[in-house]
C-alpha cells in the first residue's frame, strides 16, 4: 500500500538507525532518542510493511 516515495523515505530512516546502532555515527543523547522513537510500537508496522 505504500507508494515508492514513502518506501524510500522509510528505507532511508532505517539506514540511519543502522548507522546509529553500529556506531558509524557518534552516539549521543540525540541519536539514542531518535533510535528509541523509530522503534516505538506505533512506527514498527511501517518496517514490517516491507
Amino acid at each position: 500500500m505504500m507508494d515508492s516515495y514513502t518506501r524510500r523515505l522509510s528505507l532511508a530512516l532505517l539506514t540511519g538507525v543502522i548507522l546509529f546502532g553500529t556506531g558509524q555515527w557518534p552516539r549521543d543523547a540525540a541519536n539514542i532518542s531518535i533510535f528509541n522513537a523509530f522503534f516505538h510500537p506505533t512506527t514498527m508496522p511501517i518496517i514490517t510493511e516491507f
